[in-house]
């Protein structure tokens, strides 16, 4: 990985605007190729509740 390339990332979320309280995760491209992730990956979200945070990881 390179070395320029930030090991956790701070990325808001977007509401879905359809009243669904939905929310939309953009991820960055720069993040998307350093991990080897595209569009149509299957993605799983870990919501880590005493981190205040979210982990990612490619199913």
């Amino acid at each position: 990985m390179n070395s320029d390339i930030p090991t956790t990332w701070t990325i808001k979320l977007l509401d879905a605007g359809d009243g669904s309280d939905d929310a939309i995760l953009c991820l960055p491209d720069e993040l998307l190729e350093s991990l080897g992730w595209s569009i149509g990956d299957d993605l799983m979200l870990d919501f880590v509740e005493d981190e205040n945070a979210v982990r990612i990881v490619k199913t």
